[in-house]
């Protein structure tokens, strides 16, 4: 039987800049020329289904985004090998490797690493993988020790360790590591540390940045990063509490609230003097210092003291138009406390149709149609057909789709053979090659991306899923909610929600849901109308269907549209 092999190529980020034995193309190369060999002497042996690459992640463990979706498709019957230039590439963990021979074997599937090929159907052979693996793993530490123990003597001698200067300083052209002051910004830190201490609170003190026109440090080179240009209270919390301003360098500071004692030396956490120069006092340091712990103390008191105000559909609830998530809030009025769903700051600024709703009624709401969805005695057999007819119109759209893609993939190839034959047929000059060059090129890139979105359109394929096996889940999941929901606690019910539903969005035309299915994928779910009431001073109700009697409360199916 012809094996449906995954090719699966790593590279961690120190071996990025090696271009020889360990590089992704030497991979590539490496497993198609295995391939090409075990066919001419077995017709048939095998197909390398697609190529899985992790570039630049490490073998320590298996949070990698290319294995993982290779053990998916393993799961979904679309591979049943694994080929791997040799086994480091694959794993550097001997728990995580043990893990995996016996997941292959459950699913009674296989992998070689081309360089070792051990038999591990022979306790020999099982016992040589282990040891590379144990060993790869020792190498793995090893080095991870040296690079820990380089940071931490840097460290000692007050020098940075790739962080990105902060406001107030620059980093140092001449000794990497360490910042020089930039006289202006260093104006500007001291005056954020003065207004603090004059108004006692970050909210006051943004208030007070914001009028006379102090920002945040913003990072063009750090795109990794998410800036902004807006205070919040971290991130002045954490330009207050900075010890770099007073001259001092934090080693470990990711391990200053733990048990010192139980650390090895180099993992401990201390303060030593920086390779820069002060720009705040000490003095008025830890003056902002306490008043920051006195503000903590009485923002722990007042939310001890606090009733408790659940949101069960926090981490469910999003805006269907920025995508942005809907998140609880309070708000307090003269008499009495609101509760609602809204933006964050962050949110609000894409200007979306609905910026608030009240936490109340799509409560109420999402939780009445669970219940008489789980009532409806048709309903599985309704959902059954409603995820059929949406997996075969998906598959008959990728399938068109499909060979749209391939005819035009036919069609450059036959052009790009038609430039071959011109260029061997006659004789050119400079220019006329440069664009016969240029248009391979450009043939070349567009081909390729078509490629790839060719085995795209046929992954989403192979992910449609059994109608009648995710409507039951589905159900079961109904009856789970139902059973567990009215004797739940506040934080259960949450869970409960969460497990039930994958996603509600909030759109102008109402609440479209998404479920969870036996694979973890998503399919759109049941329409809630929920339309804005004139009538009830800008409140929410809800209808049956269009022009029907109204009936606040009710639940409107009208479909599986997604927002």
């Amino acid at each position: 039987m012809q094996r449906k092999i995954a090719a699966y190529c790593r590279v961690s980020t120190e071996e990025q800049a090696n271009l020889v034995e360990g590089s992704l193309d030497n991979q590539r190369y490496r497993a198609k020329s295995y391939i090409d060999l075990k066919n001419s002497q077995e017709k048939g042996w095998g197909d390398i289904i697609e190529y899985y690459i992790d570039d630049g992640y490490s073998a320590k463990d298996t949070n990698r985004p290319a294995y993982q979706r290779m053990i998916t498709d393993l799961k979904k019957k679309k591979i049943d090998f694994i080929l791997v230039s040799d086994l480091s590439r694959l794993s550097r963990n001997l728990n995580d490797f043990c893990d995996l021979l016996g997941f292959l074997e459950k699913q009674k599937s296989n992998f070689l690493s081309i360089k070792e090929q051990f038999d591990t159907s022979t306790s020999v052979g099982r016992l040589m993988v282990y040891l590379v693996i144990t060993l790869a793993q020792f190498e793995r530490e090893q080095t991870s020790e040296r690079v820990a123990l380089g940071v931490y003597a840097r460290g000692m001698r007050g020098i940075m360790n790739g962080v990105r200067p902060i406001l107030g300083y620059d980093k140092d052209p001449t000794k990497p590591g360490s910042y020089i002051v930039n006289e202006k910004a260093a104006q500007e830190v001291s005056r954020i540390f003065d207004v603090y201490l004059e108004s006692g609170s970050k909210s006051k003190t943004i208030e007070r940045l914001n009028d006379i026109g102090i920002r945040p440090k913003l990072h063009e080179n750090y795109k990794r990063q998410k800036e902004s240009d807006r205070w919040t209270f971290d991130t002045l919390g954490t330009l207050l509490s900075n010890a770099a301003y007073i001259g001092y360098h934090e080693v470990n500071k990711r391990n200053k609230h733990l048990p010192q004692e139980s650390l090895k030396q180099n993992q401990r956490y201390q303060l030593v003097k920086a390779s820069w120069p002060a720009i705040v006092s000490e003095h008025v340091f830890y003056q902002v210092k306490d008043q920051l712990e006195v503000s903590k103390q009485l923002e722990r008191t007042r939310v001890k003291d606090a009733k408790p105000r659940l949101y069960i559909l926090s981490g469910t609830f999003k805006c269907g138009q920025c995508g942005e998530p809907l998140v609880g809030q309070t708000y307090h009025g003269e008499y009495s406390t609101y509760r609602y769903y809204g933006h964050t700051t962050t949110g609000s600024k894409h200007g979306c149709d609905i910026q608030r709703v009240s936490a109340d009624e799509v409560e109420e709401v999402v939780l009445k149609y669970l219940k008489r969805s789980f009532a409806d005695t048709g309903y599985l057999e309704h959902l059954a057909r409603r995820i059929s007819d949406a997996t075969s119109r998906t598959i008959s759209s990728n399938n068109g789709e499909a060979a749209r893609v391939k005819t035009e993939i036919g069609g450059l190839e036959q052009e790009a053979r038609n430039v071959f034959c011109i260029q061997a047929q006659g004789s050119f000059g400079p220019e006329a090659l440069k664009l016969m060059s240029d248009r391979l090129e450009e043939i070349g890139k567009k081909k390729a991306s078509l490629t790839k979105y060719l085995i795209e359109l046929d992954q989403k394929t192979d992910e449609c899923v059994d109608a009648s096996k995710s409507a039951k889940y589905i159900t079961e999941k109904f009856v789970n909610f139902e059973n567990g929901f009215s004797k739940a606690t506040n934080a259960q019910k949450k869970r409960l929600i969460q497990k039930t539903i994958k996603q509600i969005a909030l759109t102008k035309d109402g609440l479209a849901l998404w479920f969870y299915l036996t694979d973890s994928d998503e399919i759109p779910g049941r329409k809630l109308k929920l339309i804005r009431d004139e009538a009830a001073k800008g409140g929410l109700a809800l209808y049956i269907e269009p022009g029907a009697t109204r009936l606040d409360r009710s639940l409107d199916i009208c479909g599986s549209g997604a927002p």
